[in-house]
């Protein structure tokens, strides 16, 4: 798979899913939590809300190293072979309530969460993304690392 269809790929999954697995490391032992996130149009960054009171908001502060499953599946025995996952790999930040793009980007993905994203408890978070692992076929492993440069690696595994 090229670069430009693994792009594809990725984004058509990340556009058509809502939730994601947020994976935070909480005392050198992984916690996961279920967020609603959106992506920027060239994959470079993922938003998510969370309660600045949450173990989550505390764990990233802590240390910002994260990752986010996406999936398609839907729960039945075909998904060994039809779903696909991307794993999205990067640092999180608090993101600025100055800018209000991304807040917008976000309510439209999830208008649903306005009221969530008004209250002043909320933070949102940008998720710097490094790499993307995308799976098909539950052992075909595609990686994507997103360079801070204008090129794109890609390596392809046949484990994960």
């Amino acid at each position: 798979m090229d670069n430009e269809h693994l792009k594809k790929e990725i984004k058509n999954i990340c556009e058509t899913q809502r939730f994601a697995v947020l994976a935070t490391i909480d005392h050198d032992q992984p916690l996961t939590s279920l967020v609603a996130f959106v992506t920027t149009e060239d994959l470079t960054r993922i938003f998510f809300a969370t309660d600045q009171n949450t173990k989550k908001y505390a764990n990233i502060q802590a240390n910002e190293h994260v990752s986010l499953l996406i999936d398609n599946r839907e729960n039945y025995p075909s998904d060994i072979n039809d779903a696909v996952t991307v794993t999205a790999i990067g640092r999180a930040t608090a993101f600025p309530k100055k800018d209000n793009k991304p807040f917008l980007l976000f309510l439209a993905k999830h208008p649903n969460l306005q009221d969530f994203i008004a209250d002043p408890n909320t933070v949102l978070l940008q998720v710097h993304i490094e790499e993307y692992h995308y799976v098909r076929q539950f052992q075909h492993k595609t990686v994507l690392i997103m360079p801070s440069s204008r090129h794109v690696q890609r390596r392809q595994t046949n484990d994960h």
